[in-house]
Protein backbone atom coordinates (compact mmCIF):
# COMPACT_ATOMS: atom_id res chain seq x y z
CA UNK A 1 0.00 0.00 0.00
CA UNK A 2 1.12 3.52 -0.83
CA UNK A 3 0.16 6.68 0.82
CA UNK A 4 -0.06 9.51 -1.25
CA UNK A 5 2.66 12.18 -1.10
CA UNK A 6 1.38 15.24 0.76
CA UNK A 7 3.23 18.75 0.63
CA UNK A 8 4.51 20.07 4.08
CA UNK A 9 4.66 24.14 5.47
CA UNK A 10 7.76 24.80 7.14
CA UNK A 11 9.30 27.95 9.03
CA UNK A 12 12.44 29.29 8.77
CA UNK A 13 13.72 32.07 11.21
CA UNK A 14 17.00 34.07 11.04
CA UNK A 15 18.25 36.73 13.57
CA UNK A 16 17.14 40.46 13.49
CA UNK A 17 19.02 42.33 11.61
CA UNK A 18 21.27 45.00 13.82
CA UNK A 19 19.89 48.30 13.89
CA UNK A 20 22.24 50.21 11.99
CA UNK A 21 21.95 48.08 9.24
CA UNK A 22 19.96 49.79 6.50
CA UNK A 23 18.26 47.51 4.07
CA UNK A 24 15.45 47.57 1.61
CA UNK A 25 14.10 44.02 2.20
CA UNK A 26 14.98 40.46 2.66
CA UNK A 27 15.05 37.95 -0.56
CA UNK A 28 14.16 33.92 0.39
CA UNK A 29 16.35 31.69 -2.18
CA UNK A 30 15.57 27.48 -2.41
CA UNK A 31 18.92 26.57 -3.85
CA UNK A 32 19.12 23.67 -5.56
CA UNK A 33 21.67 21.74 -8.51
CA UNK A 34 23.42 25.27 -7.85
CA UNK A 35 21.34 27.79 -9.05
CA UNK A 36 19.34 29.97 -6.66
CA UNK A 37 15.32 30.65 -7.05
CA UNK A 38 13.54 33.26 -5.52
CA UNK A 39 10.50 32.54 -3.73
CA UNK A 40 9.44 35.57 -2.24
CA UNK A 41 10.33 39.09 -1.09
CA UNK A 42 9.84 40.15 2.36
CA UNK A 43 10.10 43.40 4.81
CA UNK A 44 13.40 44.73 6.66
CA UNK A 45 11.73 43.80 9.97
CA UNK A 46 10.91 40.34 9.38
CA UNK A 47 12.25 37.34 11.29
CA UNK A 48 10.71 34.23 10.13
CA UNK A 49 9.00 33.19 6.37
CA UNK A 50 7.00 29.50 5.98
CA UNK A 51 7.27 28.05 2.75
CA UNK A 52 4.46 25.99 1.67
CA UNK A 53 3.75 23.13 -0.12
CA UNK A 54 7.52 21.26 0.40
CA UNK A 55 7.42 18.63 -1.50
CA UNK A 56 9.56 15.09 -0.28
CA UNK A 57 13.54 15.18 -1.09
CA UNK A 58 15.85 17.51 0.31
CA UNK A 59 15.63 21.36 0.25
CA UNK A 60 18.03 24.09 0.99
CA UNK A 61 16.69 27.45 1.98
CA UNK A 62 19.13 30.82 2.53
CA UNK A 63 17.99 34.66 3.18
CA UNK A 64 19.77 37.99 1.54
CA UNK A 65 19.64 41.11 2.52
CA UNK A 66 19.47 44.18 -0.25
CA UNK A 67 19.31 47.56 -0.84
CA UNK A 68 18.00 48.65 -4.10
CA UNK A 69 20.08 46.39 -6.91
CA UNK A 70 22.54 45.42 -3.94
CA UNK A 71 22.80 42.21 -2.00
CA UNK A 72 24.27 40.72 1.24
CA UNK A 73 26.21 36.98 0.46
CA UNK A 74 23.93 34.17 1.95
CA UNK A 75 23.10 33.49 4.91
CA UNK A 76 23.67 30.42 6.81
CA UNK A 77 21.75 27.90 4.91
CA UNK A 78 19.23 25.97 6.21
CA UNK A 79 18.60 22.41 4.62
CA UNK A 80 15.15 19.87 5.18
CA UNK A 81 15.49 16.64 4.35
CA UNK A 82 11.78 15.50 3.63
CA UNK A 83 11.52 11.19 3.74
CA UNK A 84 10.10 10.02 0.51
CA UNK A 85 8.12 7.83 3.19
CA UNK A 86 5.83 9.49 4.15
CA UNK A 87 4.15 7.50 6.36
CA UNK A 88 6.67 7.57 8.78
CA UNK A 89 5.33 11.32 9.70
CA UNK A 90 3.09 12.64 12.29
CA UNK A 91 0.23 13.24 11.74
Amino acid sequence: MSIPAKALDITIAWDARPWELTVDGIRIYELANAEYTLLDTIGPDEVTYIIHDITSGSHTYIIRYYLADDESGDSNSVTYPLPTNRSRLKR
